[in-house]
């Protein structure tokens, strides 16, 4: 499992959020010299993700993510606002690694699986869900567009439609502990490594070391996570990278 450090990007400022909450933020200061300082310590890639442009699909933020793709020397896996096949690409031409679609593969799975297939590896979907069950509940439904529309189907259900295509993997992020640093749904991954063979990067809550120790155990069927995206917790100093890189290395 791969701890892979997140950079949130909203009005050119390095920023978290709590539950997508664009009235609940928390500035972290400038993007690039965050990203680099990541590579520094020794990350394996960086997640960068336009807040703005996940809202409204335009890539206001594109200069600032043109420049840590050109300055870092580890891969960039970037979302936000990537919905046509045509950005994802110009995405990948400039140097990106990894190009997140989130709303793009719940409203036109059938488009998102043709381009995983154009580009194996090197695309994946981003799904992002709340619950609307009780407490354990395994019903999860997505959301798109910045988190602020219902994607109007199940977790399990998206998964099911994206599961033939070479995708580099599904960011499943928990939207309710997003930025809560409360802990991430460890029962919830065990039951999304059950019923889909896409590689899979928790997302969400993850607020201890603790944490990465319980996610680095969960198996289902022979498998395990591939990554988790850690954001607050590494801003806010409650650890550091290179300590998620030695807990998950464990």
């Amino acid at each position: 499992m791969i701890p892979i450090p997140a950079i949130d990007i909203r009005d050119g400022r390095c920023v978290r959020l709590v539950r997508g909450n664009f009235e609940d933020e928390t500035i972290f200061g400038d993007p690039i010299e965050q990203a680099l300082a990541f590579a520094q310590q020794g990350a394996a890639m960086v997640h960068i993700v336009d807040l703005d442009a996940a809202r409204t699909g335009k890539p206001v933020n594109e200069g600032i993510v043109s420049e840590i793709v050109r300055r870092l020397e580890v891969p960039v896996q970037f979302g936000g606002g990537v919905r046509s096949a045509e950005r994802a690409e110009q995405l990948l031409g400039q140097g990106v690694n990894r190009v997140v679609i989130g709303t793009l593969a719940v409203e036109d799975p059938q488009g998102a699986c043709r381009l995983a297939d154009r580009f194996p590896g090197q695309i994946v979907a981003g799904l992002d869900h709340q619950s609307r069950g009780p407490l354990g509940d395994t019903t999860r439904f997505v959301k798109i567009r910045g988190w602020e529309k219902s994607g109007g189907i199940e977790l399990d259900d998206a998964l099911g439609r994206l599961a033939a295509a070479p995708f580099a993997g599904a960011v499943i992020t928990d939207i309710s502990r997003d930025g809560t640093l409360l802990g991430p749904d460890v029962v919830g991954y065990s039951h999304i490594l059950s019923v889909s063979a896409l590689p899979i990067i928790a997302s969400g809550g993850v607020g201890t070391l603790s944490d990465l120790d319980a996610l680095g155990a969960i198996e289902a069927l022979g498998r395990s996570l591939d990554g988790v995206i850690i954001g607050r917790a590494i801003l806010s100093g409650a650890f550091s990278l290179s300590e998620a890189v030695a807990a998950c290395a464990r």
